[in-house]
Protein backbone atom coordinates (compact mmCIF):
# COMPACT_ATOMS: atom_id res chain seq x y z
CA UNK A 1 0.00 0.00 0.00
CA UNK A 2 2.59 2.66 0.93
CA UNK A 3 4.73 2.24 -2.27
CA UNK A 4 1.02 3.91 -4.15
CA UNK A 5 1.46 7.00 -0.73
CA UNK A 6 3.93 9.37 -0.12
CA UNK A 7 3.79 10.44 3.14
CA UNK A 8 6.06 13.82 4.13
CA UNK A 9 6.45 14.39 7.94
CA UNK A 10 8.29 16.93 9.38
CA UNK A 11 8.40 20.92 10.14
CA UNK A 12 9.28 24.33 8.79
CA UNK A 13 11.38 25.74 11.99
CA UNK A 14 13.57 23.59 13.42
CA UNK A 15 14.24 25.69 16.71
CA UNK A 16 10.60 27.31 17.59
CA UNK A 17 12.76 29.36 20.30
CA UNK A 18 14.46 31.15 17.82
CA UNK A 19 12.56 30.59 14.48
CA UNK A 20 15.74 29.11 13.20
CA UNK A 21 14.72 27.67 9.71
CA UNK A 22 17.59 25.11 8.61
CA UNK A 23 18.75 21.69 9.39
CA UNK A 24 14.79 20.61 9.51
CA UNK A 25 13.89 17.07 10.68
CA UNK A 26 11.30 15.46 7.49
CA UNK A 27 11.15 11.82 6.79
CA UNK A 28 9.49 10.93 3.54
CA UNK A 29 7.46 7.53 3.70
CA UNK A 30 6.39 5.28 0.81
CA UNK A 31 6.84 6.33 -2.89
CA UNK A 32 8.36 3.68 -4.41
CA UNK A 33 5.75 3.87 -7.56
CA UNK A 34 6.88 7.86 -7.43
CA UNK A 35 10.66 6.65 -7.95
CA UNK A 36 12.01 7.63 -4.30
CA UNK A 37 14.52 5.65 -3.27
CA UNK A 38 14.01 4.69 0.62
CA UNK A 39 16.60 3.91 3.24
CA UNK A 40 18.92 6.90 3.34
CA UNK A 41 19.58 10.64 5.09
CA UNK A 42 19.93 13.05 2.24
CA UNK A 43 21.14 16.32 2.86
CA UNK A 44 20.27 19.02 0.90
CA UNK A 45 22.97 22.25 0.27
CA UNK A 46 22.54 24.72 2.66
CA UNK A 47 19.46 27.32 1.75
CA UNK A 48 17.51 25.35 -0.38
CA UNK A 49 14.26 25.65 0.33
CA UNK A 50 11.93 23.48 1.99
CA UNK A 51 9.33 24.59 -0.96
CA UNK A 52 11.59 22.57 -3.44
CA UNK A 53 11.08 19.00 -1.63
CA UNK A 54 7.01 20.34 -1.88
CA UNK A 55 7.38 20.74 -5.49
CA UNK A 56 9.60 17.63 -6.11
CA UNK A 57 6.46 15.33 -4.28
CA UNK A 58 3.65 17.02 -5.83
CA UNK A 59 5.98 16.60 -9.58
CA UNK A 60 6.37 12.79 -8.82
CA UNK A 61 2.65 12.57 -8.02
CA UNK A 62 1.65 13.88 -11.33
CA UNK A 63 0.73 17.67 -10.29
CA UNK A 64 3.23 19.94 -12.33
CA UNK A 65 3.27 23.44 -10.90
CA UNK A 66 6.16 25.79 -11.56
CA UNK A 67 6.76 27.20 -8.24
CA UNK A 68 5.43 26.81 -4.82
CA UNK A 69 6.37 29.34 -2.33
CA UNK A 70 10.08 30.21 -2.20
CA UNK A 71 10.55 27.55 -4.49
CA UNK A 72 13.93 27.50 -6.93
CA UNK A 73 13.39 24.21 -8.74
CA UNK A 74 13.10 20.13 -8.41
CA UNK A 75 15.42 18.19 -6.09
CA UNK A 76 17.77 15.70 -8.13
CA UNK A 77 18.26 13.66 -5.38
CA UNK A 78 15.28 11.33 -4.10
CA UNK A 79 15.80 8.80 -6.51
CA UNK A 80 14.00 7.26 -9.62
CA UNK A 81 12.69 9.45 -12.27
CA UNK A 82 10.14 11.50 -13.47
CA UNK A 83 8.69 12.86 -17.17
CA UNK A 84 9.76 16.21 -16.75
CA UNK A 85 13.69 15.03 -16.77
CA UNK A 86 16.23 14.17 -14.57
CA UNK A 87 14.47 14.26 -10.26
Amino acid sequence: MLDHTVFLYGTGISDSNTHFHDDLPIAIVGGRAAGITGGRYIRQPQGTPLANLHVTLLDRMGVHVETFGDSTGLLTNLGGSTGRGGV
